[in-house]
């Protein structure tokens, strides 16, 4: 690794907001992240064992075809009841699909002023009052539109971003939980899918994976 990547990783874990998350509470943050989804994503790539007779695998190959999705995780909050929404048992989620090829500034900021709006709408004490955004560096989450969105606002919650060290997605819970949601996608997938169908299913299957926290700690952010 180059000394500057090093540097961001070090600064990351020991630096407090906006440089790092250094003793900023588990439950505060909030993973970002976006992922495509294709129907050639969604093909099934396992389940054939035929080794002397060809094989024709059903399934689809429009090539082009694209959804957007951005989604964004929290780990739960310890003090709350496992019934209520925002406790470890039913975290809050927020997801987007979008029928676009790539996220721009103006698509991402509109997604962050939703999870804030929600935030403040639905204030949970003690948690809400300071809200961590960690994501990676893709160019839309770098653009001042987007920052003053989410640190600008004057409301019952503040909003910081923390940016991940580049080159290191091991430090981003919400990879594996991406990864939940796709595995989802292709055990269920049917080949007369279109794109309302997948756009529908995804968005289920964003809703129906659980335990959040579990991928923070495995992730590193050890703090209470």
């Amino acid at each position: 690794q180059q000394p500057d990547v090093q540097f961001r990783v070090w600064g990351f874990w020991n630096c407090p907001p906006p440089l790092g998350i250094f003793q900023v509470p588990r439950r505060r943050l909030i993973d970002v992240d976006e992922f495509g989804a294709t129907f050639e994503r969604c093909n099934r790539t396992g389940g054939w064992a035929v080794k002397v007779h060809r094989v024709r695998k059903d399934g689809h190959y429009h090539h082009g075809v694209k959804i957007t999705v951005i989604f964004a995780i929290e780990p739960g909050d310890p003090a709350l009841p496992p019934h209520v929404r925002g406790s470890l048992d039913h975290p809050r989620r927020w997801i987007r699909c979008l029928r676009a090829v790539g996220t721009t500034t103006n698509i991402f900021r509109d997604f962050c002023d939703y999870v804030c709006t929600d935030i403040e709408t639905n204030n949970i004490p003690g948690t809400d009052f300071h809200r961590v955004f960690i994501w990676d560096n893709l160019a839309a989450h770098h653009s001042a539109y987007v920052h003053n969105t989410v640190t600008g606002r004057v409301g019952p919650s503040s909003f910081s971003i923390v940016p991940r060290p580049p080159y290191h997605p091991k430090y981003g819970p919400i990879e594996y939980k991406i990864c939940e949601v796709m595995e989802k996608i292709r055990l269920k997938k049917e080949e007369d899918w279109d794109l309302n169908r997948l756009e529908h299913e995804i968005t289920l299957a964003a809703n129906q994976i659980k335990r959040f926290e579990e991928s923070f700690i495995h992730c590193g952010y050890h703090w209470n």
